[in-house]
């Protein structure tokens, strides 16, 4: 009796730090997620905001598509064991997001000349060639996402947290520099350059982390 109530307690424990990490993350993608657009009612007119903003509301479709592939994988994440175990996981989501990344936000790109005057009217044609660079930009958080739910089994919650609160500031920096000298396609190269930046820094981080289980 005496066990099981020392296991759930440790459990408790497990889904109480959890949660807290899960909140930070959650906050930091949530403010992350309208840097570019508190950048261009700051530095651009209120019709350059609505260009970028429409076209960031259509790439919502690819947001939708990565949390649900997280909710699916979180399990299986959770339930990782061993260094070893998270390479293979790693390896076997990555083949199931690449193929889904590039079918979706491709999709979503080529469908944008139909999507974009169907949803916002031709008077926003200037939001298409920024859906563009978003779903590109998305399509890393379809790859990404599912990646940085190995941290949690491996108990580098810290390292994740550190990661996405740098990739924040590199989308502050990164958009002061880019959207006063591009405007609203500034704004979209600067979502898709930190996308890019997070993805290899997450990339190298596993690397280094799982690299161990090659000798097991």
């Amino acid at each position: 009796r005496a066990l099981l109530v020392e296991n759930v307690t440790a459990i408790s424990r497990q889904i109480e730090m959890f949660g807290r990490y899960a909140a930070a993350m959650t906050l930091l993608a949530g403010v992350g997620g309208y840097i570019e657009v508190f950048l261009l009612q700051s530095l651009l007119k209120p019709e350059d905001t609505a260009v970028f903003d429409g076209a960031r509301k259509l790439a919502q479709a690819l947001v939708v598509l990565t949390t649900a592939l997280t909710i699916v994988l979180l399990p299986r994440a959770a339930a990782l064991e061993s260094v070893a175990a998270c390479k293979v996981y790693v390896k076997k989501a990555l083949l199931v997001t690449a193929p889904l990344a590039a079918l979706a936000a491709g999709g979503l790109a080529i469908a944008a000349h139909v999507v974009v005057p169907i949803f916002w009217g031709d008077r926003y044609a200037a939001s298409i060639p920024v859906l563009h660079w978003l779903c590109l930009a998305y399509a890393f958080n379809i790859l990404l996402n599912p990646l940085t739910l190995v941290l949690f089994p491996l108990k580098r919650e810290g390292l994740m947290i550190l990661l996405n609160g740098l990739s924040l500031l590199l989308s502050l920096a990164v958009g002061f520099v880019l959207i006063p000298k591009f405007g609203v396609i500034g704004a979209a190269w600067s979502a898709l350059a930190v996308k890019v930046v997070s993805m290899s820094a997450y990339g190298a981080a596993l690397f280094w982390i799982l690299k161990p289980a090659r000798n097991t």
